[in-house]
């Protein structure tokens, strides 16, 4: 996404005519489906792009630093963290399973593992645990 922005505000400089006013288009239609400004688009794609080994945060600051001024990378950099740590630390909150050394210990029976009793087992494990023993019992 950054690189069309980077690629449609250097043709925009174009001495072709043709291609300046193509390119000038272009941007109005960018603006219109991604905004003026990241303030639009959802945060959750340059999460991704932070998840991505091949890219990393670095990248996404990178890529922000092509198109916008120091003060807004370094807001758009912030957010992104913060959505970060506030994903980690849902995805933290709502685990019932504690994992420790890929051996993962839980109650599937009760959904719960002395963690709060509802959650992904008690959703997605009860309905398996009851079909595994009615087999067993057929």
């Amino acid at each position: 996404m950054a690189r069309v922005l980077i690629h449609l505000k250097s043709l925009a400089t174009s001495s072709d005519d043709l291609l300046r006013k193509m390119a000038e288009k272009m941007e109005q239609k960018f603006a219109k489906y991604w905004g003026n400004s990241f303030d639009q688009v959802n945060m959750l794609l340059f999460v991704a792009n932070v998840l991505d080994p091949r890219c990393k945060l670095e990248f996404v600051t990178f890529c922000f630093s092509n198109m916008y001024e120091s003060r807004k990378v370094e807001e758009l950099k912030s957010n992104i963290k913060e959505l970060l740590m506030k994903l980690y630390n849902s995805y933290i909150g709502g685990s019932d399973v504690r994992n420790s050394g890929g051996v993962c210990y839980g109650d599937i029976h009760n959904g719960s593992s002395g963690g709060g009793g509802g959650g992904a087992s008690a959703k997605f494990g009860r309905p398996i645990v009851a079909q595994q023993e009615q087999e067993v019992e057929e």
